[in-house]
């Protein structure tokens, strides 16, 4: 009788031991695959991300090549000869949310390690951009403040070198958005 009560014992001990460690494998496998969801989420919104921003930097560019060329014939003039000049720059702020998330997401160990590189290099190229355009437009405005103090010919050079670098490095912006979005989504492949 003690011998069946013990096998009795053992045999509902060992059925609670294969109980709980199955639950936990069952747990463990869902939050895997939760995981690789929520990695897969982080990928496709940072290629979303940049699709939108490679349009706004398009736009940009676009929309800023005809005063480029304003400015282009105002710096060959000679200095005496421009007593004005107009500043009609278009800036687009691009986003960065999708970094944001994915730079506190456990799940991001799960991307490969190419992909988070090649982003954090355009994101890094993208917040020069926006900071050199701010202390830009914030450089205009402190010049046009105290205007009388200032040669047009010198403020029209300067506004003309800061928006060819502006240009410059949005177009290598551009670059880098198609570059990225080429090697990355696949979402356009597949249509």
């Amino acid at each position: 009788m003690k011998k069946k009560a013990l096998a009795q014992i053992a045999f509902e001990f060992i059925s609670i031991v294969f109980a709980v460690l199955l639950a936990l494998g069952l747990s463990t496998y869902k939050n895997s695959i939760d995981m690789e969801n929520e990695a897969m989420s982080v990928r496709q919104n940072i290629i979303k991300e940049f699709q939108t921003n490679l349009q706004k930097i398009d736009s940009v560019l676009i929309k800023n090549s005809v005063y480029t060329s304003y400015l282009d014939s105002i710096v060959q003039l000679q200095p005496e000869t421009v007593n004005s000049f107009y500043f009609d720059y278009d800036f687009e702020l691009l986003t960065h949310s999708a970094w944001d998330i994915a730079q506190n997401n456990n799940s991001t160990s799960l991307i490969e390690t190419q992909f988070l590189l090649d982003a954090a290099d355009i994101y890094h190229m993208q917040n020069f951009l926006e900071g050199f355009a701010g202390s830009v437009f914030e450089n205009i405005g402190m010049a046009l403040m105290r205007k009388n103090e200032l040669q047009d010919y010198n403020m029209a050079l300067s506004v003309y070198y800061s928006v060819n670098l502006m240009n410059n490095v949005s177009a290598s912006l551009k670059e880098s958005y198609t570059e990225f979005l080429d090697n990355y989504d696949t979402s356009s492949a597949e249509e």
